[in-house]
């Protein structure tokens, strides 16, 4: 009498969140309640099929083509309201061409991608728009990104920032008169002033390449040659060469650093996918914060001004040139061999295949191929996991 009674409560309750509200839900246009959200639309042989809009409390809603009660054709995904995607849909994935609204996080802002889509993934050719706030100095700047080309996973094939006009990447020596196209006049008080006559502002270049599902990086250090500064012309041309190589110095302990991050985020292996690159920024702004620290270690050390009339002690400056070579050898050498190692391996594995490893259903209906419990053959003693619809199977149109 308990079984009885338990069996007529469960299907009560199953009935009272799945239920057809208005019109024909059978071979028509209707109005159905389910147990996570009201779908209005057509419907085929008591399925939804067709074009019709699903809404749920929790702020999603698909408004586009149905088949067999699965996201197929064109349509249009929200979430949260904010979140948007406009496109072509597969098998109840995001597939084909489609345009898309993404979540801002802590690195990335007002995130678009347009392009090809892939089993829920931006996967193909696309472009990408966002903002990030960058610090020069004292001052912050929102700095736009727009990147062109090939996509896996949500993982751009490439520098995952744009260029700036005014960079100049890294090279032993490179530091001419002419990289430091920021001139200030200074009286001559401010020139004794001067803990150095000149500054350079410098940044590292991240780029990512997806193979065997696995993401392998490059990074590259970069000068800015609009933001770097030599205070005046009127500098003794026998000096001039003592502080371009001051500032070669500081320019090698960046390619130091980004050395160090190629080794720190190739041994991590990140797979191939958006939520690896939060984890490469994180690791890449760690980063930048020691070299910050060692560089101002290292101008503090070997500042030299030469309008107090002193030449510059050459011992500190010869101890930094020494470490710094070593380092940048030491690093670049672990940094080939550890790619090449990983590049190898990878290779041998199968070619990358797009997917999502986050995208939420939020469908009425789940896939045939989920809705296997409690028919799932048992393995090593254990019952593998699957997923219930959203609602009773039998009669769930009536």
């Amino acid at each position: 009498m308990k079984r009885v009674f338990f069996l007529l409560f469960a299907i009560t309750q199953m009935l009272a969140f799945s239920q057809c509200l208005d019109g024909d839900c059978q071979n028509g246009k209707g109005e159905y309640k389910f147990k996570n959200g009201i779908y209005v639309g057509e419907f085929v042989g008591g399925e939804i099929s067709g074009e019709g809009e699903f809404v749920t409390k929790r702020g999603y809603s698909y408004n586009g083509f149905w088949e067999n009660g699965i996201k197929s054709g064109q349509g249009v995904e929200t979430i949260k309201k904010t979140l948007k995607y406009e496109g072509a849909f597969a098998q109840g994935q995001r597939h084909g061409l489609g345009t898309a609204v993404f979540e801002d996080t802590k690195y990335m802002q007002e995130i678009f991608y347009d392009g090809s889509w892939e089993n829920g993934a931006p996967c193909g050719e696309g472009e990408q728009v966002y903002f990030r706030e960058v610090r020069y100095g004292k001052h912050k700047v929102i700095e736009k990104n727009h990147l062109i080309g090939d996509f896996i996973n949500g993982v751009y094939q490439g520098r995952i920032t744009s260029p700036y006009k005014d960079e100049l990447s890294w090279e032993p020596f490179v530091l001419k008169m002419e990289n430091f196209q920021k001139q200030q006049r200074l009286t001559e008080k401010e020139r004794k002033r001067l803990k150095n006559p000149a500054t350079i502002t410098t940044d590292i270049a991240l780029s990512c390449e997806c193979v065997g599902g696995t993401i392998l990086f490059d990074a590259n250090a970069i000068l800015r040659e609009d933001h770097s500064f030599w205070s005046n012309e009127d500098i003794p041309t026998k000096t001039k060469p003592i502080i371009l190589n001051t500032m070669q110095r500081q320019f090698d302990i960046v390619e130091w650093y980004t050395k160090e991050l190629e080794i720190a985020l190739n041994k991590e292996k990140l797979a191939c996918n958006s939520e690896s690159l939060l984890t490469a920024w994180s690791i890449l702004n760690d980063i930048k914060k020691e070299c910050f620290q060692t560089s101002k270690l290292y101008l503090t050390e070997t500042a030299w001004n030469p309008n107090k009339g002193k030449m510059k002690n050459k011992k500190p400056q010869q101890s930094w040139d020494k470490k710094i070579a070593q380092k940048i050898k030491k690093y670049d050498k672990s940094s080939k061999r550890i790619e090449e190692k990983l590049r190898k391996r990878l290779e041998k594995e199968d070619t990358v295949s797009c997917f999502s490893s986050t995208q939420l259903d939020f469908s009425p209906i789940k896939k045939d191929s989920e809705v296997k419990e409690n028919t799932v053959a048992k393995k090593d003693g254990a019952e593998k996991k699957s997923f219930k619809p959203s609602f009773p199977r039998s009669n769930h149109l009536e």
